[in-house]
């Protein structure tokens, strides 16, 4: 069964990665990662919309020797929703989770080939929690909403 959302095309718009020179291999490894969303809907034809993800790793405040890598990778991915199949808020979850995983996916690939040629070998980042991701994003969003101009 094909999904009614389609990935139209992704781009990367910033990657930054650095080697930790200092990173011991023999300590555990922990890592700081965050992902921050963005969603925005083509207003002309709402079947369209588009996914930017921010993503940043690096050594946990405190362990700087405990992540082989630091870094950030921007990218964006244009999808469309079928409106024949899916519309509405169920087209948007759809974009959030389904979406998002796919666009994550391909930025992970991304960071996996570049640091396979660094000193510390190939970072495969940890999986990371989607939804919540979107929830902190939902609720960054309403707390600049409310602040007073």
């Amino acid at each position: 069964m094909q999904s009614p959302l389609q990935l139209d095309t992704y781009l990367i718009d910033h990657i930054d990665i650095s080697v930790n020179t200092g990173f011991d291999p023999e300590s555990d490894m922990t890592a700081d990662v965050s992902l921050l969303p963005t969603h925005l809907t083509n207003t002309d034809r709402p079947e369209f919309h588009q996914l930017v993800l921010d993503v940043r790793f690096g050594a946990p405040e405190g362990s700087p020797n405990s992540y082989p890598y630091s870094g950030k990778i921007v990218g964006r991915g244009i999808f469309h929703v079928d409106p024949q199949e899916t519309t509405g808020e169920d087209a948007v979850q759809l974009i959030l989770v389904n979406g998002t995983a796919i666009l994550l996916g391909l930025l992970r690939a991304h960071i996996s080939q570049i640091t396979a040629l660094g000193l510390h070998g190939q970072l495969l980042l940890p999986a990371m929690n989607i939804v919540q991701a979107w929830e902190d994003a939902t609720a960054r969003t309403a707390e600049t909403d409310e602040s007073p101009e």
